[in-house]
């Protein structure tokens, strides 16, 4: 009598074993060459902060429409959403 094969079980490689061919030139794990660049300098001042002479403040204004308009379409994605996972 045959074993029923439960969800998940499935059939299994048919090459179990690669065989592996031996490299003569192997000289190890690749490691990346280090090679220095002239044209680069070090600059200590690259995160020095200059004294800040003005600041910008921006203030935005919403209608509050705007704020129930965005809750509206939340709401009716959620909706859909669930419609469409409730056979789940």
């Amino acid at each position: 009598m045959k074993k029923k094969k439960a969800s998940g079980d499935h059939q299994k490689f048919l090459i179990h074993h690669i065989k592996k061919v031996k490299n003569p030139n192997y000289k190890g794990k690749w490691k990346t060459p280090w090679i220095d660049n002239p044209e680069i300098e070090d600059d200590p001042d690259l995160y020095v902060l200059r004294p800040t002479k003005y600041v910008g403040i921006e203030i935005w204004q919403a209608e509050k429409e705007a704020f129930e308009e965005a809750g509206k379409v939340r709401k009716a994605r959620e909706e859909e959403v669930d419609r469409m996972f409730s056979f789940i």
